[in-house]
């Protein structure tokens, strides 16, 4: 069996969509991972992934997955395999091993860095599907739940879901919920979560360049630090998210009715705002260098650039009005020493 799950970028609503019924939009890109799996007929489970140089073997034991690798990097996949395997279990299927080999496409990991295009939510998304798929089970919000539950066991419940939600079904406005893990998996699985999704599709009026920064940014410990604020300045913090998710909605309504003008005067609020957030939490959002580069940028074929999620790195993504402009832009990264991410949004 094989598919491909798509990395995701979280255009607007960074930070927001912590807060319960706060709105973002989340895109899908048209790169990400790509599995196959297969049954053995004995009890081993053999992970690859040349990328990110896993060799994995483990085996189930009649209870669990149990592995001998112990590279940060694979807990996601020995998240994502364990709750699977404990799914199946209530489903009283008969369990057996397989073999998952994990490729990623070259846009979600440049020069040995991450871009920040959600590939730990995109692999624990693409195990769950696998592991389920390989006994039967393609109920997408089964796999949503079971991997938004071993992605906040994997970081430590931080985060609102979007990009896992993205990876399922692709891209949407995403309203967040306040989300309760500590009741454990089973009830879990049972909980009505309140997220909202409304399906949307990139308009084709903004042709956009994206492109990495240079620099990887640990969102999760960039969440930290915006929480420990809001944790310390509760008021001002709950005031200034009223303001910032007033934005956010106006904005939602001006890329369902293709108000092109209003979308980019918002956005740049938007971000605007995110940056703000930065400064007041004292978390580098977004930098006065980038700032300086995306203005920049405006003179030279975009018409309004930003960077994407938490900030703080990863890529940054410019829109234009057309595909001159947007070589116009590619050129001016290059000149400047940016390496060009080869994806479209959709």
């Amino acid at each position: 069996m094989h598919h491909t799950v798509f990395g995701k970028i979280l255009l607007f609503g960074g930070y927001a969509i912590l807060e319960p019924g706060n709105v973002g939009l989340v895109l899908c890109i048209d790169k990400g991972l790509h599995f196959s799996v297969q049954k053995r007929s004995d009890s081993n489970i053999i992970v690859r992934s040349p990328q990110y140089a896993i060799a994995a073997v483990g085996k189930y034991d009649g209870n669990t997955a149990c592995f001998s690798e112990k590279d940060p990097s694979f807990l996601f996949i020995e998240q994502a395999t364990a709750y699977s395997i404990t799914y199946l279990q209530y489903k009283k299927i008969d369990i057996t091993g397989f073999e998952l080999d994990i490729r990623t496409d070259d846009a979600l990991l440049m020069k040995n860095k991450k871009t920040g295009f959600g590939s730990s939510a995109a692999v624990t998304v693409g195990v769950v599907q696998s592991v389920l798929g390989c006994f039967g089970i393609t109920d997408k919000d089964v796999i949503f739940k079971i991997a938004l539950y071993a992605h906040f066991k994997s970081q430590g419940k931080v985060g609102s879901g979007f990009d896992i939600s993205a990876s399922c079904f692709g891209g949407h406005f995403f309203t967040s919920s306040r989300i309760h893990i500590e009741g454990g998996f089973e009830e879990f699985l049972g909980a009505d979560l309140g997220i909202t999704r409304e399906l949307y599709t990139w308009p084709k009026y903004f042709v956009p360049v994206v492109a990495f920064s240079g620099v990887s940014a640990s969102t999760p410990n960039l969440v930290k630090k915006v929480l420990a604020y809001k944790e310390q300045n509760t008021d001002a913090y709950d005031g200034f998210m009223v303001e910032y998710n007033a934005i956010n909605m106006a904005l939602k309504h001006a890329f369902l009715h293709n108000e092109k003008d209003n979308i980019v005067l918002l956005l740049e609020q938007s971000w605007k705002k995110r940056k703000e957030l930065g400064i007041k939490s004292g978390v580098s959002i977004e930098s006065d260098t980038h700032t300086k580069l995306f203005s920049e940028l405006t003179h030279h074929g975009a018409i309004i650039c930003g960077l994407p999620g938490g900030g703080g790195g990863d890529s940054f993504v410019c829109l234009c009005e057309n595909n001159a402009a947007k070589e116009e832009v590619s050129r001016y990264l290059r000149d400047h020493g940016f390496d060009i991410v080869d994806v479209t949004m959709q």
